[in-house]
């Protein structure tokens, strides 16, 4: 019943009552109003009393797992190794989340339930011989784990490399190497992305890498599908329009079982994705040319160059 039913009902009882009736509710009514400011003394004392008990500070989060020996990770396969990882992310996220936000990071590494490293950019990403390092002094595997956030790639369906009747994906030739191997590839090229990703088949054939003891094996998703990676540096170069190659050496993410990874999904002839981070280590200039479909890149050098004969 309603505050305004409620008055109008005791309005109605009202005006049927007789007087003895009246006198005697009036009379209970200031009993009652006497009674009341002891009463709300100690009701609002019971109340505090109360809240000082229950309110309890903010539950500090703390990180849910224990690293294994390095044997224990290295008889996991790549998968296994991967589901590892995805479960970590999943029952730590509140945590990692708090972590990457308060250290600005792009990966961290955990130990024992405590932020170990971090980094902002994989230019400091743990290499292979430094995970076996922390191994060999601690007799356990690190975890690190990625910002799946700042990982996200804003991929859609558009230009250069044919993918639909008039939609190509705009394209980056480069040569990557090492000492034991060479490949020449065509890249497609995506702003939306902060990293660069590579078949890691593709690249073990030709040798521009090895599968190396330690290192760690990252859990993404990408188009809503999992997929598995591992950080590595490789060198290279991009040719310019001058005629000249830059030569570069980066952090790209290997990608495990490419062909069946979410990087095909748009173009299934795909072998790499080239993102932000090459042309902003390199200070490139790339001119898209969509009525040509075709990539232009411009150096450092040769913009100066450019620069100096349109001046004289």
């Amino acid at each position: 019943m309603s505050h305004e039913s409620v008055i109008e009902t005791i309005n109605a009882e009202m005006k049927e009552a007789d007087s003895e009736t009246l006198r005697l509710l009036l009379e209970s009514l200031r009993r009652m109003r006497q009674k009341l400011p002891t009463l709300s003394a100690r009701g609002t004392e019971a109340l505090s009393r109360s809240s000082k008990q229950k309110v309890a500070p903010p539950r500090k989060l703390e990180f849910i797992g224990e690293n294994l020996p390095f044997e224990a990770i290295e008889k996991l396969s790549i998968k296994e190794r991967g589901a590892l990882q995805r479960s970590l992310k999943e029952q730590n996220k509140a945590w990692l989340h708090e972590k990457f936000t308060a250290l600005n990071a792009l990966w961290v590494m955990v130990m024992d339930g405590q932020i170990r490293a971090s980094g902002k950019n994989l230019k400091n990403y743990p290499q292979p011989e430094q995970i076996m390092e922390i191994c060999r002094n601690t007799g356990k595997y690190p975890f690190i784990f990625i910002c799946d956030d700042r990982m996200a790639i804003e991929e859609s369906s558009s230009i250069w490399h044919r993918v639909d009747a008039d939609d190509y994906y705009p394209t980056v030739p480069l040569i990557l190497r090492s000492d034991f191997g060479t490949t020449a590839l065509v890249a497609d090229f995506d702003t939306g992305s902060p990293c660069s990703f590579v078949s890691y088949d593709l690249l073990l054939a030709a040798q521009v890498v090895q599968r190396r003891s330690g290192e760690y094996v990252e859990n993404s998703i990408h188009l809503g599908k999992e997929y598995q990676c591992f950080a590595k540096v490789v060198q290279g170069e991009v040719a310019a329009v001058s005629g000249k190659a830059q030569a570069f050496a980066t952090t790209v993410y290997c990608v495990e079982d490419w062909q069946n990874s979410p990087f095909v999904r748009i173009n299934p002839n795909r072998i790499a994705l080239i993102g932000r981070n090459l042309p902003s280590e390199l200070q490139l200039d790339i001119l898209l040319q969509f009525g040509k479909r075709r990539t232009e890149i411009v150096t450092p050098t040769s913009s100066r160059q450019k620069k100096k004969r349109k001046r004289t």
